[in-house]
């Protein structure tokens, strides 16, 4: 993780940006938190990784990263895609049934 902060740089944008969605999540949103059946902490740092690696010139602060993750995943499909940090991937062509 480290590493990957001193790549995006920003006075510490990824961890400022991390730790204020995490708060929100784990406090206000009871999302997350794999011990209770939510979202771990591992999948919100590959979609925050995901916004700098594909909207940087947007985010200059933790506060724009956060409205990016709502406005961004609030319209994901979920139900067809999985993400990786550099972007959406078919769901269909990873997890197809009919060739188990």
């Amino acid at each position: 993780m480290q590493a990957v902060s001193e790549k995006v740089g920003q006075d510490s944008l990824l961890k400022k940006s991390i730790l204020l969605l995490k708060s929100w999540m784990t406090y206000d949103g009871n999302l997350l938190g794999s011990h209770a059946a939510n979202m771990a902490t591992y999948a919100l740092y590959i979609q925050v990784i995901f916004l700098l690696n594909n909207f940087f010139d947007e985010l200059k602060t933790p506060l724009d990263v956060f409205r990016k993750y709502f406005s961004f995943f609030s319209t994901f499909d979920w139900e067809r895609q999985m993400l990786s940090i550099y972007g959406p991937v078919s769901a269909h062509n990873v997890c197809d049934r009919s060739r188990v």
